[in-house]
């Protein structure tokens, strides 16, 4: 089979060595991504708008700009919004609970989108369509056999056959869509049900910190209404022709040819590029999530180390550049080496670096990484990474935020159109989007808070539960209503919440013995999961926060205004 050959192909790529990175390497993950990306266009998308798997890049929605751009409109708004978002591994089981709708939402308050964490369909999903690309390759000559069959046969047998013959037509012809989505996909789809002019420009590739990861991918959401794609002269120069189609997305290159030398070893994720254009305002993005954790090889290290410092240690290089931290600012100066070079080689100057750094705007590093991109700046001092901590070691409250991770990086002298000591970073808990997190979700209160008494609240704890809601709440343990309890509406929450998830569940649908059948997989468990993440876990103080991460994503986006007209 194509798809298993596909998986196995990339499981032997990302086996290899962090360091192990070659131009042979990179065309042989992207022509394999792409055949990914025509997997998804021709399953999951199925003609509903045009997908353009290509070598550098897979933009969805492509055809959007030509349609829906247009420059005099464009420029009456007078600016364009870009955002920053690391979106948490959309799709996943780890982050399976999104609410798209909501999280689309959020993003429609912006024109571009620089997004990370982006993922293709892995594990469970992933072994499901394999199993639906099998059934749809096989099934066609089992159907024949049954009609052989039918002919051969007499009596009631003829009608146990016949029965057989159209459940699998009927299969046959519903399997294509059971091909599971990837998350990045459900928000494209969210979006678009908002303003059909969204579109996405993907990575061609993922790469990862560590062989057994997954691949992350980046991606640039963009309202095609106010932006479109535009030339870019280091993508036209790329040196495969082949599937490039129109040069204005790629990964940079990282190689000698046009680094002086190899350095793309030296990073995890290596940033993903896009070139815009918005009225009179072109400019580029880059964007990646830059490594968490720095390798602790000895070799790893002072690879990584010559690369970027021309150093063999990371030692006695100055205050806040440590063990812990090497490896990130390795991988953001290389960037802004990168763009630095761009710069001089094309004559562009409206670059920016948006993304998850892994760095704070505190680090006393930072003066010294930045030195590589003539006038660059760092923006984004607020807090950006959230905590589901509701208090600290030292019970101070955490408010949910853990760090300032997420920047935008650029020379304000030669991107004078944004204004990036107006980027802010869009904090969930005191925006509308707590409003609605509350109204919909929120099952708790302080104790003995705005409650109407005690004793009719203690009635509707513990002893005034319909049968049917005390099922779902038998597995609470009832002494950490300590320091919270439940609002008098939780009973309608939760019932209306798990029903409609209920019916999610019971929708998903899988091969088992070449036939169409209910997904039963784990159905009592991903109940339960549910009640917890989303509801339970609301009242412990180390979780308090987690509904956030389950719905959104465990960072807030960050973004800033740019003029675009002269």
């Amino acid at each position: 089979m194509l798809l298993r050959f596909l998986i196995l192909c990339i499981i032997f790529v990302v086996s290899l060595p962090l360091s192990a990175k070659t131009p042979e390497l990179d065309h042989q993950k992207n022509t394999e991504f792409r055949l990914n990306c025509e997997r998804v266009e021709e399953f999951n998308v199925r003609g509903r708008y045009e997908v353009d798997c290509f070598h550098n890049y897979h933009h969805f929605n492509s055809e959007s700009f030509e349609q829906n751009y247009d420059f005099f409109r464009a420029r009456n708004f007078g600016e364009i919004r870009i955002g920053s978002f690391n979106l948490w591994h959309p799709g996943t089981s780890k982050s399976g609970l999104k609410d798209y709708k909501l999280l689309a939402k959020i993003v429609d308050q912006w024109d571009v989108l620089a997004a990370q964490e982006l993922l293709p369909v892995v594990g469970e999903d992933l072994r499901h369509n394999e199993d639906v690309e099998e059934f749809i390759q096989q099934a066609p000559q089992l159907l024949r056999e049954l009609k052989r069959e039918l002919s051969l046969s007499s009596g009631s047998e003829r009608g146990v056959l016949r029965k057989r013959i159209k459940k699998l037509e009927h299969d046959i012809s519903f399997a294509p869509k059971l091909y599971r989505s990837p998350g990045y996909l459900k928000l494209l789809d969210e979006l678009r049900k908002i303003d059909p002019s969204w579109a996405l420009v993907l990575a061609p590739r993922g790469e990862a910190a560590e062989s057994f990861h997954v691949q992350e991918l980046t991606g640039f959401y963009y309202r095609s209404s106010r932006v479109e794609p535009a030339l870019n002269r280091h993508c036209q120069d790329y040196p495969e022709r082949t599937h490039n189609g129109k040069a204005f997305a790629c990964i940079p290159n990282f190689y000698k040819d046009f680094m002086g030398k190899d350095v793309a070893h030296a990073f995890s994720r290596r940033p993903f590029m896009v070139s815009f254009r918005s009225a009179d305002f072109d400019f580029t993005l880059l964007s990646s999530h830059v490594i968490f954790t720095s390798p602790r090889e000895e070799d790893e290290m002072g690879a990584i180390m010559r690369a970027a410092f021309e150093r063999p240690t990371y030692e006695n290089l100055g205050e806040g550049f440590n063990l812990e931290t090497y490896a990130r600012f390795a991988e953001i100066k290389l960037t802004l080496d990168f763009m630095q070079q761009y710069n001089r080689r094309y004559n562009n100057s409206n670059l920016i670096f948006a993304g998850d750094m892994n760095i704070e705007s505190s680090n006393s590093f930072w003066p010294n990484i930045l030195e590589s991109l003539e006038g660059g700046e760092l923006f984004i001092e607020e807090m950006t990474s959230m905590s589901q901590l509701r208090f600290r070691s030292n019970d101070e409250p955490t408010q949910g935020l853990a760090s300032n991770y997420d920047h935008f990086i650029f020379s304000p002298k030669l991107t004078p159109e944004c204004d990036g000591k107006g980027a802010k970073a869009f904090n969930f808990y005191t925006s509308w989007v707590a409003d609605w997190i509350d109204k919909h979700y929120i099952i708790r209160q302080e104790r003995f808070e705005n409650v109407p008494g005690p004793d009719k609240e203690d009635d509707f704890i513990y002893d005034g539960l319909e049968p049917d809601f005390d099922d779902i709440v038998q597995s609470l343990d009832l002494s950490m209503l300590d320091e919270y309890e439940l609002r008098a509406e939780a009973q309608g929450k939760i019932r209306g919440k798990l029903s409609a998830y209920t019916d999610v569940l019971r929708a998903r649908l899988s091969i088992h013995d070449n036939q169409i059948v209910w997904d039963d997989n784990r159905f009592e468990q991903r109940l339960k999961i549910f009640q917890k993440r989303i509801f339970f876990d609301q009242l412990e103080n180390r979780t308090y926060y987690r509904i956030f991460f389950e719905l959104l994503s465990d960072h807030f986006p960050v973004a800033m205004n740019c003029r675009n007209n002269k």
